[in-house]
């Protein structure tokens, strides 16, 4: 039985079976037939021709183009390439022209260039048709390959790829490579070097341009060869006015380079902030102000014979440059006086600073003439004061003209040394002048401090237009020169308003502050006055450090006989500044703004000057510090132990020294005697009697000017017997003294009190300046001579043990 031939229903069924009939095959064989696939014996009917369209053409091998390549130089879809990059002979296959090769007509002849500049061309390759021909074979490929048959091209690549049933194709089919002919190959390029040479002499130079205000200039080519005769020179330029080509600066030496090299190059220019230097270095042509160093000093001060005022500053000081147009009028107006103003950079020359003891900037010292001798000048630092000093010392007034000396003898004989005077043996022969902390008016307790202490009430916390801790140091310490003054406006200030923080004190609630909370808040513990005050003390030109260590402050008690003393324990924090004579003062502002009475009570404000004016052995007694540095003690031991520091108090409770022992009497009293409040009836290691003794603040402090005639002090106590006896003290204007046997002085309990009479009788007269006489005359109340009534009042009390 026959099978009937598969036949599709309709036309776009036709048409797409014919599509795939057509996939793959070669122009030159015949189409597969179905029975080949489908196993059918019937050979299905032609396909009807295309109307328009010539026998389809075989695919070819066309070379890939890189996959780098840019995309506008990719083919689209499956197109071959050009037609003009194939040879010759595949062109004539690919167009179906038959066995025939297309000749190619042969290219025009080449014309020669007559630029002598162009390289020559190479040897054009003969054209003409290749003795290689082309063949095909059919296609092996199976119908059950139709899907993969299909020719496909990849998205950057033109090249055709087969499925793999397609890798038996037969070579005559296959697009092959020409034969190689040695004859048809170009000749050999020359030399790689000659070459690159003939490509470098062929490439026009860079023309050298110039840069100019509105364009670039060039200039005239210069290449390896001579231009050609046809080729003339380019005529320069005409300048353009008011254009100038400044050359270029010369290169900047580094400062390696100058460091290393100053003996043989020009020295900087001299900073116009500070004076030239006078030529001849008198003083008395060019500059009137005279600049020194190490080279010529001794030169110019020691050894002139002339009186010279020397300013001693350092480069970076603020007050230094601030004095400068002071002191340069100054040397002005002295100018032709024959005296020497001169200034000298002490922090630079430390042999300088050294040999006078310079400790703070600026420094002024007189030289006399007479030798290595300067006297401290303690004056102010306006022109008035500068020009009395001088006139003061030498009787010369400014604008006064010293006698010239003739022109045969331009300088003054130099002093004949061998007639010098020895300046040691005069000095030892000289009595001897009391210290600087004994003379009138410069100890700290005697001291009159009303005007810094008035000018710092003038600045209440709360009433300052700024929290600028500068701007307040400055406000409270550049009315007075004198470095004490300025630390006692500080420490005024602060007790005016600064409080200790009791309630963040005694609720163990501390934080850490800075000087400017310090001042927002008005708050501090001690830690924060000690930083406040060093603070404030910098911009006013002051010196000051914090000192920390234990204070025997609130909550602090004297060790009992015989108890252990405990180990080492930093409570506290206080200052040590500079002061006049560039001595260290130790101060406690935090216990000299005032004092805590106990938990829950509110912070007691009392002004105690104490705390700055006490000496530092005092201050010892104390404070100790953490370190050892910080003790400046005036008996000339640097230090002393934590021993001996626990046990100066120990032995009880110190003796009640009522108020007004200070500000009354100008009493010291630190300086009551016995120290503690219990006085033994029986002490065998101290003798059978006890002084009762007090001074006054200090040696030279006077009494009578500050506050009148002192009362007549006088002991009262009761003898064993309970009968009260009174006896005057003695005094030699310092000290008052009293001395009571111990067996007098009753029974353990009893007080033993210093007294004073403030008015006696009716009409309450001042007992101020009573003598002991008129005192036993007027203590006969009732009787001839006697007082009518009387008050007085308490000094100091102890008791009886």
């Amino acid at each position: 039985m026959t099978e009937k031939p598969i036949v599709p229903a309709s036309i776009q069924a036709r048409i797409a079976a014919l599509k795939l009939e057509q996939v793959g095959r070669n122009p030159d064989t015949a189409p597969p037939s179905y029975d080949q696939a489908v196993g059918a014996k019937r050979k299905p009917p032609p396909p009807p021709p295309r109307p328009g369209h010539g026998a389809r053409a075989a695919s070819v091998n066309v070379p890939p183009l890189a996959s780098n390549g840019v995309a506008s130089s990719r083919t689209v879809g499956n197109l071959p390439a050009e037609r003009d990059v194939l040879p010759a002979p595949v062109l004539a296959k690919w167009e179906g022209r038959g066995k025939e090769e297309k000749i190619t007509p042969s290219l025009p002849p080449r014309r020669v260039s007559t630029d002598p500049m162009s390289p020559p061309l190479p040897p054009r390759r003969p054209s003409g048709p290749s003795d290689q021909s082309l063949s095909r074979r059919p296609s092996n490929e199976s119908i059950s390959s139709i899907a993969s048959g299909r020719s496909s091209v990849s998205g950057i690549s033109t090249r055709t790829s087969f499925s793999v049933g397609s890798g038996n194709q037969h070579p005559k089919n296959r697009i092959r490579v020409p034969e190689y002919d040695p004859a048809s190959l170009p000749p050999l390029p020359e030399r790689k070097a000659k070459v690159q040479e003939e490509k470098e002499s062929a490439r026009l130079p860079l023309r050298p341009t110039i840069s100019t205000p509105n364009g670039l200039l060039l200039l005239d080519r210069k290449t390896s060869r001579d231009p050609p005769p046809s080729l003339p020179s380019r005529p320069a330029l005409p300048s353009r006015a008011g254009t100038n080509i400044e050359p270029p600066p010369p290169p900047r030496r580094s400062a390696l380079d100058y460091g290393m090299n100053k003996s043989t190059s020009n020295p900087p220019p001299v900073p116009r902030t500070r004076p030239n230097i006078p030529n001849n270095n008198t003083g008395s042509t060019g500059s009137a102000l005279v600049e020194l160093d190490a080279n010529n000093f001794d030169e110019i001060i020691i050894r002139s014979g002339k009186p010279a005022l020397v300013d001693f500053y350092a480069p970076f000081c603020k007050y230094c440059r601030e004095i400068d147009p002071v002191y340069a009028e100054l040397a002005e107006k002295f100018r032709d006086s024959g005296i020497i103003i001169a200034k000298v950079d002490s922090y630079t020359h430390k042999a300088i600073e050294n040999r006078y003891n310079i400790q703070a900037w600026p420094t002024f010292k007189w030289f006399d003439g007479s030798g290595d001798n300067p006297i401290d000048y303690d004056s102010g630092w306006e022109i008035d004061w500068f020009s009395d000093y001088i006139t003061q010392k030498t009787g010369i007034r400014p604008g006064t003209r010293a006698v010239q000396p003739s022109s045969k003898q331009a300088a003054p004989p130099p002093v004949p040394l061998s007639s010098r005077p020895n300046i040691a043996e005069l000095q030892t022969s000289k009595p001897k002048a009391a210290a600087a902390g004994m003379q009138p008016g410069v100890c700290l307790k005697c001291r009159d401090f009303s005007a810094p202490d008035k000018h710092a009430a003038r600045f209440p916390r709360q009433s300052i237009p700024s929290t600028d801790i500068a701007w307040l140091a400055h406000q409270l310490c550049d009315p007075f020169p004198s470095a004490t003054d300025k630390a006692r406006a500080i420490f005024t200030w602060l007790h005016h308003n600064i409080d200790y923080d009791t309630e963040a004190f005694f609720s163990g609630n501390l934080k850490a502050s800075t000087p400017n909370s310090t001042i927002a808040t008005g708050l501090a513990v001690c830690e924060g006055y000690s930083a406040l005050f060093t603070a404030m003390a910098a911009p006013a030109g002051l010196e000051s450090v914090v000192a920390s260590g234990h204070g025997k402050g609130f909550g602090h008690s004297a060790l009992a006989p015989g108890s252990p003393i405990p180990p080492y324990d930093g409570n506290h924090a206080w200052n040590a500044v500079k002061i006049d004579n560039r001595e260290w003062k130790l101060i406690d502002c935090c216990w000299g703004a005032g004092n805590i009475k106990g938990p829950g009570m509110p912070y007691n404000r009392e002004f105690s000057p104490e705390h700055f004016t006490m000496s530092n052995d005092d201050f010892g007694l104390q404070h100790y510090p953490e370190n050892n540095r910080y003790f400046f003690r005036d008996d000339g031991r640097p230090s002393i132990t934590w021993e001996e520091y626990m046990l100066n108090d120990v032995g009880g409770e110190k003796c009640i020294v009522f108020s007004g022992a200070k500000e009354t009497h100008g009493l010291d009293d630190k300086s009551f005697l016995p120290k503690f409040m219990d006085v033994k009836i029986h002490d065998p290691t101290s003798g059978p009697t006890v002084r009762f003794q007090f001074n006054k603040i200090c040696q030279h402090y006077d009494n009578v000017s500050k506050h009148g005639q002192p009362y007549l002090f006088f002991f009262k106590w009761k003898r064993p017997n309970g009968q009260e006896d009174v006896r005057c003290f003695q005094t030699d204007g310092y000290y008052w003294w009293l001395d009571v046997p111990r067996q007098d002085l009753g029974k353990s309990g009893d007080e033993l009190n210093v007294q004073y009479v403030m008015h006696f009788n009716t009409s309450k007269t001042d007992g101020r300046g009573m003598t002991e006489s008129e005192f036993m005359r007027g203590m006969k109340m009732g009787k001839p001579g006697g007082w009518n009534g009387c008050q007085w009042n308490y000094l100091a009390r102890w008791t009886v043990r």
